[in-house]
């Protein structure tokens, strides 16, 4: 007697993609930013690191790097701040992305995922993908970034580049013109 499966050995379930970092991984950026913090003398050796830490996370990734100085002096630690430290916080927020970025990459390297539309391929819009590409609108795809499992598109086929969008996101909105 054959054995019976629930699904066909073809049917491969993948993880989904992730969608910000995981504690822990966010927990590792902000100890290595306070690190840097205590090496740059930002803050003492004898200031807390988890008061460091709890300061630097605290702070909105949304506000200019003057901006999170000013909020720094009602921090936790006593804080040296110069124009150094100000270019510092500037970047804390693109370093978060980057963290996001390295995740996501490992994410595609370890379930492959595929694109199933190539350059080129027009399509319409069946959910809103922006502000500026609405339902019922017409796409192309105009680019493929296979690092991070992204499809680039825009409203005129001939366009270099465009909004970008993953391949779930996409593939989920739109439905292929022929």
């Amino acid at each position: 007697m054959s054995e019976k499966t629930l699904f066909p050995e073809s049917e491969i379930f993948t993880k989904a993609r992730p969608l910000k970092l995981t504690i822990k991984l966010e927990n590792d950026f902000w100890l290595r930013m306070a690190k840097e913090v205590i090496i740059e003398t930002w803050c003492s050796e004898q200031e807390n690191i988890e008061d460091i830490v709890s300061d630097l996370s605290e702070l909105s990734m949304s506000d200019s790097g003057y901006e999170m100085a000013k909020d720094l002096e009602n921090g936790k630690c006593d804080w040296e701040i110069d124009s150094e430290l100000i270019a510092f916080l500037e970047n804390l927020s693109w370093g978060k992305i980057d963290e996001y970025k390295k995740l996501v990459k490992e994410w595609v390297t370890i379930h492959n995922p595929q694109p199933i539309f190539s350059i080129g391929t027009k399509l319409m819009v069946e959910a809103g993908l922006n502000s500026k590409i609405k339902t019922g609108q017409t796409i192309w795809i105009t680019g493929i970034n296979k690092d991070t499992a992204e499809y680039l598109y825009w409203d005129d086929p001939n366009h270099n580049g465009g909004y970008v969008k993953t391949y779930e996101q996409i593939e989920g909105s739109c439905t292929i013109i022929i």
